[in-house]
């Protein structure tokens, strides 16, 4: 069996996480002496995003789901309109239009929920990995932003 579309984006983003992680591990190892405690939340974030990217595949599949099923039952329903002989127009047909957009709004709400699920899942791993730095007497990774005071101070 070969590795459809769905396959090889999921082992894609898979190795991204692997080489972001290989990537910081071979930083700090570039002459920088090594923290437990750095190590450990910087392995958190890894969990956090590979739960995050099997949240990401359950979220297409979730919304391929529900796609397929309701086309089916749509396709049921326009069998049984066809075997009766009659031409679907006018109101049968603003019925049939809005079923279709009910049931695209259906998928788009399932991806969706699916997308905050996914954010959910690397905001808590980022706090919980900043949370285990703070506690250890280090300092949370925030963005250049973030800093913008005291690099500011530094600055002088």
């Amino acid at each position: 069996m070969g590795m459809n579309e769905n396959d090889a984006a999921a082992f894609k983003e898979q190795m991204g996480v692997f080489q972001d992680f290989l990537g910081k591990a071979t930083e700090k190892d570039k002459g920088q002496p090594s923290n437990p405690y750095e190590e450990q939340a910087a392995l958190m974030e890894t969990e956090a995003k590979g739960k995050a990217l099997d949240q990401r595949r359950q979220t297409r599949e979730d919304g391929q789901s529900v796609r397929e099923g309701r086309e089916r039952d749509r396709a049921k329903l326009n069998a049984r309109w066809g075997q009766s002989g009659v031409a679907m127009s006018g109101s049968r047909q603003l019925v049939q239009d809005a079923r279709k957009t009910a049931d695209r709004e259906a998928e788009e709400d399932t991806l969706f929920k699916g997308t905050q699920q996914e954010r959910e899942i690397l905001n808590r791993g980022r706090q919980n990995a900043n949370m285990h730095r703070i506690s250890n007497g280090g300092s949370a990774n925030r963005s250049t932003l973030s800093l913008g005071s005291q690099l500011y101070k530094s600055g002088r």
